[in-house]
């Protein structure tokens, strides 16, 4: 996480103001969210089902 330059509260703050999209985790197959804080513009994806941080994305990180 910290080399992406993420934090536990920044991964907070992407949750509460960042945008929402749904996406499936890909080693799963079960539901995930993606959520991209309009501040930095980076993506955190959480598992739907166990609550877990499963990805995150550092700057210039292509979808």
């Amino acid at each position: 996480m910290a080399a992406c330059r993420w934090t536990w509260r920044s991964i907070q703050e992407a949750h509460a103001a960042g945008v929402r999209f749904a996406v499936t985790n890909a080693e799963t197959g079960v539901p995930a969210t993606r959520y991209i804080p309009p501040a930095t513009g980076r993506s955190d994806v959480i598992d739907d089902t166990e609550g877990e941080v499963i990805h995150v994305g550092g700057d210039g990180f292509a979808y």
